[in-house]
């Protein structure tokens, strides 16, 4: 993640509150495998890589096992989870949903 970038979407006071809400609302499980995670352990993803036009976003992020992250590195997120061993077509629809939320409506009052 840019060290810029998360600020410009989320509050500057709400950037760490902002990582962990992320990996408790997915349940410190990998978005694209499932696999569980201890906090530290479970990175964050940019769904739509920052080469591609993706940002920073609080909707673009998602939690990642490393394997998964490192897989995917700069691919496009359906064509590469499509293809991954480990898809599941529940999770997929979770991760599209993830993807129209809008960082004001997560942080509203």
């Amino acid at each position: 993640m840019s060290q810029h970038g998360l600020e410009l979407y989320v509050p500057r006071q709400h950037k760490a509150y902002a990582k962990k809400m992320l990996k408790e609302e997915w349940n410190y499980e990998c978005a694209y495998c499932g696999i569980k995670e201890r906090h530290k352990e479970l990175t964050l993803d940019h769904i739509i890589p920052i080469k591609k036009g993706g940002d920073d976003s609080y909707s673009n992020l998602i939690p990642a096992c490393r394997s998964c992250n490192l897989s995917k590195g700069h691919s496009g997120v359906r064509q590469w989870y499509f293809d991954h061993e480990e898809y599941s077509t529940e999770r997929w629809l979770k991760i599209k949903n993830h993807m129209n939320r809008k960082t004001e409506d997560v942080f509203a009052a």
